[in-house]
């Protein structure tokens, strides 16, 4: 169970991500790197290395808000570089209720296959 997360934004140096990981009053980390012109573009290898960059830098769980679109089943290699969780909005569920349901259930199925 996570109680206290703190999000880190584009402008953070790795100093105060290190800083942020250690305090004992933080749960986990969210990582929303992404600048706003691009959100909602395909997730790539640079989003890819900077995540994995925060990860080790870390040593609470790193959580990745979906800022940039990705399908279900990139979410294997979203946790091999040692994500633990995800945040899903509609930049990868879409905005109607139906296409919530159908994106969080996909997502779901695909966490499940890499846990079991």
């Amino acid at each position: 169970r996570i109680s206290k997360m703190v999000s880190i934004g584009p402008g953070y140096l790795i100093e105060q991500v290190k800083s942020l990981s250690d305090d004992p009053n933080i749960d986990s980390l969210l990582s929303s790197v992404t600048p706003s012109p691009a959100i909602g573009q395909n997730l790539n290898a640079l989003d890819l290395s900077t995540v994995k960059i925060l990860t080790n830098l870390s040593s609470k769980p790193l959580l990745l808000l979906t800022q940039k679109t990705f399908s279900p089943e990139h979410v294997e290699y979203i946790s091999k570089i040692g994500c633990k969780g995800l945040v899903l909005n509609d930049v990868v569920t879409g905005k109607t209720e139906d296409s919530m349901d159908s994106a969080i259930k996909s997502y779901r199925r695909n966490i499940n296959l890499i846990h079991n």
